[in-house]
């Protein structure tokens, strides 16, 4: 496992004999402002990577086997902190802690070390990339079927946690409406008041 590995030739990192699955694989791009998933190539990724990650150099980062998240090799001092990417890591490794993400037992331990350290904090500056890699770290494959599990747990959970936010918005929006002397459960408008399912 390295924490970031200094990346010179980015196709280096091309899956030998890949599956005859396309020409593209899926990988997770945590931009400044929004996540996505996205196609990269899969016989030659290393330039989709440094393309998305903006720094014709990378570096990367294997905290879990199978699974590498790509960032720019001069993102700290040229990126701020995408504060987006950092937490989602942070919840990443937490969901390794506490078995939510399915790990074996040597990378719980290697996340546990890492952690407690204190001089390691998840932070990660400007956009980053997650793909997935082989089981020596050194071919960038699709996402693993773990993560790709857990990252659908997590959108539905996130999902689950909005709509009852907005409902609970929605429940007091008539109150509100009514002590500002608007009319309440009608038409407003170009707005209608509805309860999301």
């Amino acid at each position: 496992m390295t924490s970031a590995a200094h990346e010179h030739s980015p196709d280096d990192h091309t899956a030998a004999g890949s599956p005859p699955h396309g020409e593209t694989m899926q990988a997770l791009l945590l931009g400044t402002e929004a996540a996505q998933l996205l196609d990269i190539s899969r016989h030659h990724p290393g330039h989709d990577i440094a393309r998305l990650v903006g720094d014709p150099l990378i570096d990367r980062m294997s905290h879990l086997t199978g699974l590498d998240i790509w960032v720019g090799d001069n993102s700290l001092a040229t990126h701020p902190v995408n504060h987006g990417a950092s937490r989602f890591l942070a919840a990443l490794l937490q969901a390794v802690l506490v078995g939510d993400y399915t790990a074996s037992e040597h990378d719980r331990a290697h996340v546990a070390r890492l952690v407690r350290n204190p001089d390691w904090a998840p932070v990660i500056a400007g956009p980053a990339l997650i793909t997935g890699a082989d089981e020596h770290g050194d071919t960038t494959t699709p996402l693993p079927e773990a993560f790709t599990t857990w990252l659908h747990r997590m959108f539905q959970r996130a999902t689950t946690a909005q709509h009852a936010a907005v409902n609970e918005v929605l429940q007091q929006l008539p109150h509100m409406l009514r002590q500002l002397g608007l009319p309440a459960g009608r038409e407003l408008g170009d707005i209608t008041i509805f309860r999301l399912p």
